[in-house]
């Protein structure tokens, strides 16, 4: 499942930058994604879409039971706290590079990975 919303209300860790430039303004669209609730070292989902070149939020729900993160490898740069509490939220404000594909991992938990498509 993949959530791609508008931007209502909240607040994240700024907005980091990437080689496609620093839009202004709310966010383009607002992404979701969660943890699985069980022993699973996955999110859920663990494929988002995103517009090129605009600033999104995701937010990480981490409904696990063990903490969580979720970091952007190279060339988008930016993540949620280190550490996401079990039942916690948190947000980050990326700028999307052009069209590809690019990968989130959790950075607490090796092979804990999805990807962000940008089109």
């Amino acid at each position: 499942m993949v959530v791609v919303g508008s931007f209502v209300a909240g607040c994240g860790n700024g907005p980091s930058t990437t080689g496609a430039g620093n839009p202004s303004g709310p966010p383009a669209a607002e992404l979701s994604v969660g943890t699985d609730s069980g022993n699973e070292l996955r999110f859920i989902p663990s494929e988002l879409v995103a517009p090129p070149d605009a600033l999104v939020r995701v937010t990480l729900h981490n409904a696990s039971t063990q903490a969580h993160n979720l970091t952007f490898e190279n060339p988008i740069h930016g993540g949620t706290r280190t550490i996401v509490e079990a039942g916690a939220s948190d947000a980050v404000d990326i700028v999307t590079p052009g069209p590809g594909t690019y990968r989130f991992v959790c950075t607490i938990h090796v092979g804990m990975s999805g990807t962000l498509e940008v089109r």
